[in-house]
């Protein structure tokens, strides 16, 4: 392994067995409770630039097991990816879950570092040095001083590795000495920690990874192909903006009493400009939009406060537009693009909503208050009408879209309000069907930064609709988060409850 779990992207990622399996990961891995990860005693792991801590390996294939099987799954591949993910094996069968494990990189040639509890050595060995992400296995070489030697072939080095075996527990580094070291400091289960939980100690120079090879299912939002680009440069430099100005981040998932509890921190350079803007913000009570439609499977809401940073992002993102745009940027576009960021500089409450399709890609909702509503609309559809190479003329009031083979962005703006909504052909229908809403009651929610709800059941209904029976009963299953705020920190909370999830998925007709 040359570089941190998801610092960059896998060269190859097995994919899952089904859209129903992916479902089932997301249930059963992308929920979380917040915590910090502290580094272990081991001298060694003091160094270590990512540590994955597995505490309870056995509620974790039995929640595992039990979502998989829902979905109609046979459980034995998931369990082979949660042994090559957490235990660098291909089989779990010989290891110990009831006991800690630990997974950790650092910096420099071979920076694999493993705690592995084993229940059966000559299992274990015959299994051992399968690597998640397509990377290169370990493969044994040869017995010296009494370790076993390891080598795996990477595109431009070889890396060695020594792995003791010792009172139950497989130790792997670089050294024979280390894994002494390591052995000399055996995991202890507090009993407090969460099934399984990640940390990551910055700088962040390719981004910021999760520590799984999680595949979570992707909703596939319609938007025109012309504003391609338009959307890179937000998905690609804003990431880069964030992770620079990281120091730390990890998270917990714990897993007790049918629920999946998950919990994240992000720790910020306090020097940094997100720093500086946290402290400005305050958590307020949270309600979703009214307009957002009831097929929205994913809700997201927040009320931030902006004094100049709008502008300062749109500064740092001009040269990237330029020469992404080339000989089609122009005097219009430059004074629109120029307008546009210094005007979303004020607080303003903000709703997304995402409904995805049986078939074709997903429908979105936007809908944000805020008294430059009218010119937000009018410089935004400059931007992107001349960025799409589309005219740009349309009242706002109205409602203007842009149209392209696949999908449809409409934008709209009603006082206050300014609307935008995507989709392959129903983006109009949407904003139509959104103003129409607008002085209705919305969801209330916590008190927080953010709020986003993730509903089950209807990502269920709507895709295996023709797997449910007509008088069916489905339980409402919801992925609750919420993000607060630190001392130059964001606290980032999810639960989602595993038995109802199961219920759910045991109402479908996977056959």
């Amino acid at each position: 392994m040359q570089v941190l779990p998801e610092l960059r992207a896998p060269a190859r990622v097995r994919p899952m067995c089904s859209r129903a399996t992916r479902i089932g990961i997301l249930c059963a891995c992308a929920c979380a409770y917040l915590a910090g990860e502290t580094r272990p005693e081991a001298p060694i792991l003091k160094d270590a630039r990512a540590i994955l801590r597995i505490s309870d390996g056995q509620s974790l294939e039995r929640e595992l097991s039990q979502v998989v099987s829902a979905c109609g799954n046979d459980p034995v591949s998931q369990r082979t990816q949660m042994a090559e993910a957490l235990y660098l094996s291909s089989s779990l069968d010989a290891v110990d879950l009831q006991r800690p494990a630990l997974i950790a990189w650092r910096d420099g040639p071979s920076p694999l570092v493993a705690i592995i509890p084993v229940s059966d050595r000559p299992a274990f060995m015959d299994g051992f040095g399968v690597l998640p992400f397509g990377e290169a296995p370990l493969v044994r070489i040869g017995d010296r001083e009494g370790t076993i030697v390891f080598t795996q072939n990477l595109a431009d080095r070889h890396d060695e590795y020594r792995l003791l075996i010792t009172n139950n527990t497989a130790y792997l580094a670089r050294s024979a000495e280390e894994c002494a070291t390591l052995a000399e400091h055996p995991l202890t289960d507090s009993g407090e920690e969460g099934s399984l939980s990640y940390s990551t100690w910055g700088p962040f120079p390719q981004g910021l990874g999760s520590g799984l090879p999680v595949e979570i299912p992707d909703l596939g939002c319609a938007l025109p192909k012309g504003l391609s680009g338009l959307l890179a440069l937000g998905s690609k430099a804003l990431p880069g903006l964030v992770s620079a100005q990281l120091t730390d981040w990890s998270w917990q998932l714990k897993v007790d009493n049918n629920t999946a509890d998950w919990t994240g921190t992000a720790e910020l350079d306090p020097q940094g400009s997100i720093a500086s803007w946290l402290r400005g913000q305050s958590s307020q009570a949270l309600t979703m939009s009214p307009a957002l439609p009831d097929s929205c499977v994913l809700r997201a809401t927040c009320i931030p406060s902006w004094t100049g940073q709008w502008d300062s992002i749109g500064h740092g993102l001009l040269d990237q537009a330029k020469a992404v745009v080339g000989a089609r940027w122009n005097p219009t576009m430059d004074e629109a693009w120029g307008t546009l960021f210094p005007a979303c500089d004020h607080s303003a409450a903000l709703s997304l909503g995402v409904a995805p399709h049986a078939t074709g890609p997903a429908s979105w909702l936007v809908t944000v208050d805020h008294p430059n509503a009218d010119v937000l609309a009018a410089q935004f559809i400059s931007v992107v009408g001349q960025w799409a190479g589309e005219t740009t003329g349309g009242d706002a009031t109205a409602g203007w879209s842009l149209s392209a083979p696949g999908a449809t962005l409409a934008v709209q703006h009603l006082g206050r309000t300014l609307l935008v909504a995507g989709g392959e052909s129903d983006a109009g229908a949407l904003l139509q069907g959104a103003a129409g809403h607008l002085d209705d009651v919305g969801q209330a929610g916590p008190t927080a930064l953010a709020w986003a709800t993730y509903d089950l059941r209807q990502l269920v209904k709507t895709l295996y609709s023709d797997r449910i029976e007509p008088e069916a009963e489905l339980p409402g299953v919801q992925i609750v988060g919420e993000a607060k705020s630190g001392h130059d920190q964001i606290l980032l909370h999810a639960n989602l409850p595993i038995a109802d999830t199961i219920s759910l998925l045991n109402k479908v007709n996977w056959k």
